[in-house]
């Protein structure tokens, strides 16, 4: 099964995301913080995916998100973006650097409806 990364630091949707991941036929890897899961990514498997939350403490999801994309080892891995605040993928389209945001709480049909969006990068990244 493939791998995915949560990262959110709200337990109770994090709980959600694993959940929904899990019953979309992922491996779970969940974090509270983008420290964590930047630390994570230092080592093998690479996640197919990782949905990340965009206010987290520390770290917010856009900084882990452009080490994501400035490290050759994880660039390709795609990021959706979960956030309260729909507005943040016009505020900070930069930022964004091409990932898909979806609403909070994540629903499963707009997570999989995402999934099947980059669904050739998430299989070529298959742990």
């Amino acid at each position: 099964m493939p791998l995915a990364f949560v990262v959110d630091d709200d337990d109770s949707e994090r709980a959600a995301s694993e959940a929904a991941l899990r019953s979309l036929g992922f491996d779970v890897e969940a974090f509270a913080d983008g420290d964590f899961a930047m630390h994570r990514l230092g080592r093998e498997p690479l996640p197919a995916l990782i949905l990340l939350d965009v206010v987290l403490p520390a770290t917010n999801g856009f900084v882990v998100r452009r080490a994501i994309h400035d490290d050759e080892r994880t660039r390709a891995i795609p990021v959706i973006f979960a956030t309260g605040t729909m507005d943040v993928s016009r505020t900070y389209q930069r930022a964004l650097l091409g990932s898909m945001v979806l609403g909070k709480p994540v629903a499963i049909e707009a997570l999989r409806e995402a999934i099947a969006a980059i669904g050739a990068d998430a299989r070529a990244h298959a742990g």
